[in-house]
């Protein structure tokens, strides 16, 4: 297996897949607060009582960013690369409206009333888009980087079937993932 060194420290290629799949996720639910912020501090900041502003928009911000990441990994959407582009869209897509029906309590409680949430379903909208096609790009990308090297699901799948005594009769195609 070959080693890449960063800083010194060697890495093996699938520490490397992890790292990007993690990178990739990091960077689509920091997108995705950045909307949430955007829209909290166009349509519904101004017209509080109290606005709220920079250690509110922090503390906003990092709940919902891990509000995001808790249902984003209970529903296995981190698996970039591993499971097929449908499935991690779907499941990031219910983390994303998981997420989304979670935080509306919170904003309602920040407003101290119920809150039109029309630019909230936009920004669901919105958010599923980026989601669709940052799933897209991220697949494409990962494959075209690790193509090659990385198919652990079929090598988990095979390294069980090993264990249990089960013989493959037929290859296991990789066409499911173009």
């Amino acid at each position: 297996m070959k080693k890449f060194s960063l800083r010194g420290i060697a890495l093996n290629r699938s520490h490397l897949c992890d790292a990007v799949q993690r990178l990739m996720l990091y960077l689509e639910l920091s997108i995705q607060t950045a909307l949430l912020i955007w829209v909290w501090d166009t349509y519904y900041n101004s017209s509080m009582p109290v606005p709220i502003y920079f250690r509110g928009y922090y503390a906003l911000s990092l709940f919902y960013w891990g509000l995001l990441f808790v249902c984003t990994k209970a529903l296995r959407g981190r698996d970039i690369g591993d499971v097929r582009l449908l499935d991690t869209v779907i499941s990031q897509c219910i983390a994303l409206l998981l997420g989304n029906f979670i935080i509306y309590s919170p904003l309602c409680l920040l407003r101290y009333r119920i809150i039109n949430p029309g630019w909230l379903l936009l920004m669901t909208l919105m958010q599923l888009a980026v989601v669709v096609l940052w799933c897209f790009l991220c697949t494409r990308l990962f494959f075209y980087l690790f193509r090659r090297h990385h198919t652990p699901s079929i090598q988990k799948f095979s390294l069980r079937c090993k264990q249990q005594g089960v013989v493959l009769q037929e290859p296991i195609s990789l066409d499911c993932y173009r």
